[in-house]
């Protein structure tokens, strides 16, 4: 007798394709990202916007910590015409180094640094809100955008080279003390024990030896010099060198305790 072989199974293909059940998902998790300050310069005159940089300060500098921030303009010369003008408008002096103006004239500055510890931070909230009524002078605009963030310690030693003394960015100026309601301005960095004269005798040597004048009482001082040149072999202001500096130095007069140190860096866009 004869056996025959049946063929093998055929393969059935079908459009279903089944997956294992997943076990229930846990919730999500809220996750909390800060993002620093980032805004147009047009829009700085805006009620919120300003409010809005009023809470990054607060943010960034509590206790009286320093603050950075990067004004980025399309023409660092303009910028730095614009921001003189804004700082007049506030009641501020800005005391701006002569030889940081020329250089800018002659574009071998990429950018230039304020230097001021006389403003709050609502103050320096209002100073940036006039920063965009004088932009929209000019046409076409100068400013391109505001950024704030905390001073690191690259700034900190930057700032220290720049201006030839140390102003103690981080000291912290009594509420109550024999100085008066306005705070202490001889506290020096933590960790560095320094007597209270320390800071004049430094101040004096770079203004020539004169003990400096008490401040007017509505004299707000901003000192503004070179951040960086467009050429490693052309050199920042000596500031042994500069007038305008060592009259910021001898105006400077004590911190008030509200006042927020503030790095202005104005720079290209870009």
């Amino acid at each position: 007798m004869a056996f025959a072989t049946a063929p093998p199974p055929r393969t059935v293909r079908t459009d279903l394709i089944g997956f294992p059940v997943l076990p229930k998902l846990p919730p999500f998790e809220r996750i909390e990202v800060r993002v620093p300050f980032l805004r147009p310069v047009a829009d700085l005159g805006r009620e919120d916007v300003s409010n809005e940089l009023l809470d990054a300060i607060g943010r960034e500098t509590s206790d009286a910590s320093p603050v950075r921030f990067d004004l980025f303009v399309r023409d660092p010369a303009r910028g730095v015409e614009m921001l003189q003008h804004a700082a007049r408008a506030s009641g501020v002096t800005v005391h701006a180094d002569a030889t940081t103006l020329d250089r800018l004239k002659k574009k071998q500055v990429h950018s230039a640094v304020v230097y001021t510890e006389c403003l709050t931070a609502k103050e320096l909230a209002a100073l940036f809100a006039k920063v965009a009524v004088e932009d929209a002078k000019y046409s076409p605009r100068v400013g391109d955008s505001l950024h704030a963030a905390a001073v690191v310690r690259s700034d900190e030693l930057e700032l220290k080279t720049v201006l030839g003394v140390d102003v103690g960015l981080y000291k912290r100026p009594a509420g109550n003390s024999s100085h008066g309601s306005g705070g202490a301005d001889r506290v020096v960095p933590p960790g560095k024990a320094v007597s209270a004269n320390t800071l004049d005798q430094v101040v004096q040597s770079v203004s020539g030896g004169s003990t400096p004048p008490a401040p007017k009482a509505q004299e707000r001082p901003m000192v503004l010099l070179t951040w960086q040149t467009t050429h490693p072999g052309i050199p920042r202001t000596n500031p042994l060198q500069s007038v305008e500096l060592k009259q910021y130095l001898q105006k400077r007069g004590i911190r008030k305790s509200a006042a927020v140190p503030a790095l202005i860096i104005i720079r290209p866009a870009g």
